[in-house]
């Protein structure tokens, strides 16, 4: 018999039978009697997923695997971006992958942080734990990556519905995450190379015309709208007085960014619970609200407008 590459076959292994991601002889031979054919018989094979199962005072694997060959990772490749750049407010995990979901459609980003890079962070966080001296913009929760670039890098998430968490997961891999993140049902970087990840990412974002701000902290949005169009957000204004406008904008600062969520701009925008996504496409006209709380990357970019009849007529999160 032969296997199809999109065929997935669950294995039980005992624990001291642990497999690798480059599945071994023992593996294909229990496969092979599983299946009732010979090794000779089976494809290369690659695993899919691994589990640890521990219940019932029985320590077992349970490992999926399946016909080596599936497509490259990383899925749709960046490109060169060009026009009007969109503004994401926040370098965190949202900011940073709905940059990368726009480079795939080739519209570029400039994305502001008020923090500073993982490398500059560094030194400050060893301020703070050895000399107690606080950095208001340079923390744990202000900085390239996230509160969570120093937090041990556990990847997990109960929900599937909100995007491909698969792309997520192989996005980070190609950038420097280990390959045991792509099958272990509870992945895990480890905050020590998880900055070498996000410095990566950056560097493809720059390769392809997106740019990252550091220090930069927005205090307002910039409302815009002319020439009888309804009044919407068209960039951000910097504690430097600085403004920074692009086709759209996006609020990606957080469950806890208090001071950003405080702020409204002379009554004309409207301010999202945390955790929502209120990007919706507009059956005709121009959105109806120019801002809004941004909580997942493919939501960021529906509301960029490369899938809208009218990329230019978009403008809020």
């Amino acid at each position: 018999m032969r296997l199809a590459p999109d065929d997935d076959f669950t294995l039980e292994l005992e624990l001291d039978e642990l497999v690798s991601a480059d599945p071994s002889a023992t593996l294909a031979g229990k496969l092979a009697a599983q299946l009732g054919a010979t090794p000779a018989e089976l494809p290369p094979l690659e695993i899919r997923k691994r589990s640890l199962d521990a219940r019932h005072g029985r320590v077992r694997f349970h490992v999926v695997v399946g016909a080596a060959g599936r497509a490259p990772l990383g899925g749709e490749p960046v490109r060169e971006g060009s026009g009007p750049p969109v503004v994401i407010v926040g370098g965190g995990p949202a900011g940073l992958f709905c940059a990368y979901e726009l480079a795939r459609a080739a519209i570029p980003a400039v994305i502001v942080d008020r923090g500073k890079p993982v490398q500059a962070r560094r030194r400050d966080l060893k301020g703070l734990t050895q000399h107690g001296r606080v950095d208001p913009d340079s923390n744990y929760c202000y900085g390239e990556g996230g509160a969570g670039t120093y937090s041990d890098g556990k990847l997990y998430t109960r929900s599937h519905k909100r995007g491909d968490v698969r792309d997520v997961i192989e996005i980070l891999a190609i950038h420097g995450a280990p390959d045991d993140i792509l099958i272990d049902a509870r992945p895990h970087i480890g905050s020590n190379k998880l900055p070498r990840v996000i410095t990566a990412l950056r560097q493809t974002l720059a390769s392809v015309g997106s740019t990252i701000e550091f220090g930069a902290r927005a205090v307002d949005l910039v409302i815009g709208g002319r020439d009888g169009r309804e009044r919407r957000a068209i960039g951000v204004r910097l504690a430097d007085g600085r403004e920074l406008t692009g086709r759209a904008v996006v609020i990606a600062t957080g469950h806890s960014a208090r001071s950003t969520r405080s702020r409204s701009s002379t009554g004309s925008s409207t301010a999202a619970p945390p955790g929502t996504r209120s990007c919706r496409r507009p059956r005709t006209g121009s959105p109806t609200r120019p801002t809004a709380a941004a909580s997942s990357p493919s939501a960021c970019v529906r509301a960029a407008g490369w899938c809208r009849p009218r990329p230019s007529r978009a403008g809020w999160w």
